[in-house]
């Protein structure tokens, strides 16, 4: 009798059945590779890009300052430390801002300006908001305790100032100060 052969299926080979997926895969990656970097840009609009001036001009001196500011700044000469260093700014084309520096750390930065308004550039919210008068000027003193004062801000009906450090002044001090500018 004659046996009739089966042929057994043959076990396909793991790498032939994925084969044609990964084929798939991989064009698929290249179309999208394709159409990010090459056809995208071309339907992306072309934006500039704007920057904002920088308003902040630092100077070598006193002398250049005035120059660009249009008018002689009045600077203090009197000060709760013995300042070592100073870094002139112009703002604008209307502001200076002189801070005064010294190996300590202690700082005052003060500022004149042709504006009509507050130039001291702090927004803080202080505990103590004092006015005093000075000559004929008044002083609004701002701090966190009774005469321990950050910030001083004034005008003379003609240029605007603003004094603020990194250490608390007294009364007396800020007065002084602000009496030696010239």
């Amino acid at each position: 009798m004659e046996q009739s052969k089966q042929t057994e299926p043959q076990p396909q080979n793991k790498g032939n059945r994925l084969l044609k997926p990964l084929i798939i895969l991989g064009c698929c990656v290249a179309i999208s590779a394709v159409i990010i970097y090459f056809i995208m840009p071309l339907f992306t609009p072309k934006t500039q890009s704007v920057s904002i001036p920088n308003p902040l001009t630092e100077v070598s001196g006193l002398a250049q300052a005035d120059d660009m500011i249009g008018f002689k700044a009045k600077i203090p000469t009197v000060f709760p430390f013995v300042p070592e260093t100073q870094k002139v700014v112009v703002i604008g084309k209307e502001t200076i801002q002189v801070t005064f520096m010294n190996a300590k750390g202690i700082e005052q930065e003060y500022r004149m300006s042709s504006l009509k308004e507050d130039v001291s550039g702090i927004y803080n919210q202080y505990s103590v908001n004092d006015i005093i008068k000075i000559g004929n000027v008044e002083v609004t003193l701002k701090g966190e305790a009774k005469d321990q004062y950050i910030v001083a801000i004034w005008n003379d009906e003609t240029y605007s100032y603003a004094l603020n450090g990194n250490v608390a002044m007294t009364t007396q001090e800020f007065s002084a100060l602000l009496m030696s500018i010239q």
